[in-house]
């Protein structure tokens, strides 16, 4: 939109009263606060601000003003908030990573945490110049993380997200393996897999007292077993000498036989029950044996014994063991032999079933066992922790498997998290997140990195997110932004730097405040102090302005002394500068230089030599002295403006 012409009034001349009127309505114009705003001046800072316009600093002053760079953002403007942003629990550090920040601008990256997914209770725990960041929390502990970037302003972006993101470290296992040994030991099972086996005792030698209610029992039970050739028995309540019912509990045995052959199959069959009831429990055993051998239908045989245990209540709560033990041959589609050999325990409390079998049908052998703890213990140690421990739905442990020590020929997983790995050879095609502790690193003795942190490479190319060369061992540095560097010698053709720092080329203000005139044969003009530096230094003088007051005609020599601070001793001087008289006007020095050797501080004396005595005059004046690395070239006729 173009810049309407009426907004703006002429200056009138002759009429001082009329152009400050005209003065007022333009600046008024300028300033938004007349007129529709349209015309209202837009201020550098404003362009900067709305990444129109990129400028330079020197001195408090802007010294130069350019475009801004593509897709950048400015250093006022809040950064956009970080993205890629991912959380990955290792062994006992969380690694975070998240996109680079490719700003000029950016300065650092803010890593939150909380033990909980809520960022009013996150801290602060540290900040990332780098777009990875590797938490040392110690293992079996989780975090949620949230990470915001901040500009060279001081300017904060919005958070990555609202909701943090969670990663757990890894348990220690060793931890667990002690802890699970503890408990697996001390368990019934453990104690009962120790033990010793007990063989059951005959019936006569259960040493039961002779007027015992049970012996009694037990002795009726055995004489009707003897008298009834069927083995059909059943176990009558007791009665006391009045004839009242002393007990209500019931104890019976049953058992079928049967035996069967004809033209078509044989099978043999041996059923037993065993049931012992009182008014509060109740327990069984039932024992099915068959054997069967067919040739209808389908030709085969089947061999079982199974064995179910139970105990209840009256509430209906349970506890059921089966056992079962099976061979069994069939012919098979084509006519070819199947055998199969099955054996299994099997245990059930209300809804929860586990047990372990084995199955092997000629072709392949399976072994499983359906339980939420496995483990593997030392028969003879019952304090050592297991040697294999499987958890599952255990509250207090991470689902997985335990292993105390492991010795494997080839290893396939897809994920690793380890505290220390130690191989002869290590083959990875992507490794991320790597911290290489100790050791040394060669690619094809292209590229090496020893034990002591240092580095050869045939060349080395660094390029930006675009994929443009920002560093090449042949091309040098292109056109990039470095935050710091700190740099012996730099060789460039143009640096941009809001302050640079060091004794490399360092200026140091030479102004004399008020004219000075005198006669003397050797007049001080200044001293001044320059601390020591690792690198041999020179300390160029610009040309110094005086002036012929009086006197004859002579020589006047601008002289330095370099002074050892500690000694007091001169360790360096020069001399130049020298002008013949007559001369009129203003009067020149040449300039001069002086060494300044490394490692020592000095004090600097500039002294004006006046051979014949005549009266001369250093007017009012600013130069700068430039300290320089030896060496160095430096522009002749040196002029820096203040």
């Amino acid at each position: 939109m173009a810049r309407n012409p009426k907004a703006f009034s002429g200056i009138p001349r002759g009429n001082d009263k009329q152009a400050l009127s005209a003065l007022v309505q333009n600046v008024e114009t300028f300033m938004g606060s007349r007129g529709s705003g349209l015309d209202r001046a837009v201020t550098l800072r404003e362009l900067v601000d709305l990444n129109i316009a990129s400028v330079r600093i020197g001195k408090g002053k802007v010294v130069g003003i350019s475009e801004p760079e593509k897709g950048g953002e400015s250093s006022s403007a809040v950064p956009t908030k970080p993205t890629g942003f991912a959380a990955t629990g290792a062994w006992s550090n969380i690694i975070l990573t998240w996109d680079a920040n490719t700003n000029k601008h950016f300065a650092y990256t803010e890593v939150w945490r909380s033990t909980s997914d809520n960022f009013g209770s996150a801290t602060l725990i540290d900040r990332s110049a780098s777009a990875i960041y590797a938490d040392g929390v110690g293992v079996n502990r989780e975090y949620y993380y949230w990470i915001r970037h901040v500009n060279s302003n001081g300017k904060v972006s919005a958070l990555n997200d609202t909701a943090g993101a969670y990663a757990k470290t890894a348990v220690d296992v060793d931890a667990v393996l002690n802890e699970l040994g503890g408990q697996i030991n001390n368990s019934h099972l453990a104690i009962s897999l120790r033990d010793s086996i007990q063989l059951i005792a005959d019936i006569d030698n259960l040493n039961l007292p002779p007027d015992s209610v049970l012996s009694q029992k037990i002795e009726g039970i055995v004489s009707r077993f003897e008298l009834e050739s069927l083995g059909n028995t059943q176990a009558l309540a007791a009665l006391d000498d009045q004839g009242e019912r002393l007990l209500f509990n019931e104890a019976s045995i049953k058992e079928t036989q049967r035996a069967i052959a004809n033209g078509e199959q044989a099978q043999a069959i041996i059923n037993q029950q065993l049931n012992a009831k009182t008014q509060e429990a109740e327990s069984s055993i039932t024992n099915l044996i068959e054997v069967l051998a067919s040739d209808k239908d389908t030709i085969g045989s089947i061999a079982r014994a199974i064995s179910q245990y139970t105990v209840s209540n009256p509430e209906g709560g349970s506890a059921t063991l089966e056992q079962l033990a099976q061979v069994a041959y069939s012919k098979g589609e084509n006519a070819e032999d199947l055998f199969t050999a099955q054996w299994g325990v099997k245990t059930q409390i209300a809804d929860l079933i586990g047990g372990v079998g084995f199955y092997n049908d000629g072709n392949q052998t399976q072994f499983i066992v359906s339980a939420d703890t496995f483990s593997i213990i030392d028969p003879r140690d019952d304090s050592a922790k297991p040697l294999l421990s499987v958890k599952k739905n255990d509250p207090d442990f991470e689902d997985g498997v335990y292993l105390s020590n492991v010795f494997i020929d080839t290893l396939a997983v897809e994920k690793i998290i380890a505290e220390t790995v130690v191989a002869d050879e290590f083959v990875s095609r992507t490794s991320t997140n790597v911290e290489i502790t100790g050791g040394s690193i060669n690619v094809n003795d292209k590229f090496t990195v020893d034990s002591l942190g240092n580095v050869l490479a045939k060349s080395l190319t660094v390029r930006d997110a675009n994929g443009d060369t920002i560093f090449s061992s042949g091309l040098g540095i292109s056109v990039t932004h470095i935050k710091d560097l700190l740099a012996d010698e730099l060789i460039a053709a143009r640096i941009y730097a809001e302050r640079i720092e060091g004794d490399t080329n360092q200026v140091i203000p030479f102004f004399i405040d008020n004219s000075v005139q005198t006669a003397v044969s050797l007049y001080k003009l200044m001293e001044f102090d320059v601390d020591a530096s690792i690198v041999d230094r020179v300390l160029v003088f610009p040309k110094l302005k005086v002036e012929h007051v009086s006197g004859p005609d002579g020589k006047l020599v601008f002289e330095v002394f370099v002074y050892d601070r500690v000694s007091n001793t001169v360790i360096a001087t020069t001399g130049g500068g020298d002008v013949i008289y007559p001369m009129q006007g203003e009067i020149y020095l040449d300039e001069v230089s002086v060494d300044v050797p490394k490692n020592t501080d000095v004090k600097v004396e500039l002294h004006i030599d006046n051979f014949d005595q005549m009266t001369f005059k250093v007017p009012q004046q600013k130069q700068h002295l430039l300290l320089t690395k030896k060496a160095t070239s430096w522009v002749s006729n040196l002029t820096i403006f203040d």
